[in-house]
């Protein structure tokens, strides 16, 4: 990978995203596109297996649709009862980006030329090394200071470093931060992978072909979502 800043592509993403969040499930992605597909990010049992939603679901007698966040599943009487390890929010894991990579090499004609955008906030730059006896020493930054100071893509709430590379390197972060980029779309721009630091899924824009070999996948969840859907209110004594 490389940081590099195209402003011509961060102007693509921010004029997609000029309805970002306006409470419709699709607007946390760029808009233009023929269909979208929400991915749910798995939950974990307590021996620490990933578990789909509607796994989860079943297990509590809910009911699971695309609309359905994960206290919605995990809910009875308004009251949550997982006993594992909820989806993780921000980040995809290994078990699904994985997947997600294969298939979507597929889909674009330029799977080595892809953008990236990583929110700023993850606070990486004022992380510690702790140590027994010891306050901890300030870790490295893994991203230059020449880009901390540089220009970003920026939406209401939302700042983003950005850099390119090639499809694999959408797994760049994993093995030290646990971490998957907030954006990522070809140069071609065939479909958009687009998450956000507070949700614990990602919704996928580009063609129907597309999403429905996604719905298909055995390895990963994807429901087909409407431009109106979003999400269920929650359940009654749930805050």
């Amino acid at each position: 990978m490389k940081w590099v800043f195209d402003s011509e592509e961060a102007q693509w993403l921010t004029t997609g995203l000029r309805d970002f969040w306006d409470r419709r499930l699709v607007s946390v992605a760029p808009r233009g596109f023929a269909a979208y597909g929400r991915l749910f990010h798995p939950a974990y049992d307590q021996e620490g297996h990933p578990l789909k939603w509607a796994d989860v679901a079943r297990i509590h007698g809910t009911v699971f649709t695309s609309r359905s966040d994960f206290v919605h599943v995990t809910s009875v009487n308004g009251a949550g009862r997982w006993v594992g390890e909820a989806p993780m929010p921000g980040s995809m894991d290994e078990s699904t980006i994985r997947p997600l990579i294969r298939i979507l090499r597929y889909f674009s004609e330029t799977p080595d030329q892809i953008y990236y955008a990583l929110w700023d906030g993850l606070g990486w730059d004022n992380a510690r090394i702790l140590s027994m006896a010891q306050s901890g020493a300030r870790a490295t930054d893994p991203i230059p200071k020449s880009v901390r100071e540089g220009p970003r893509i920026s939406i209401p709430g939302r700042s983003y470093l950005m850099y390119a590379g090639t499809l694999d390197d959408a797994m760049f972060w994993m093995p030290h931060y646990r971490q998957t980029p907030h954006y990522w779309w070809p140069q071609d721009h065939a479909w958009c992978v687009a998450g956000d630091v507070d949700l614990s899924w990602t919704i996928i824009g580009g063609s129907r072909d597309l999403i429905e070999h996604l719905i298909n996948a055995e390895d990963l969840e994807v429901l087909l979502i409407s431009q109106d859907d979003v999400l269920e209110s929650d359940p009654p004594g749930v805050k």
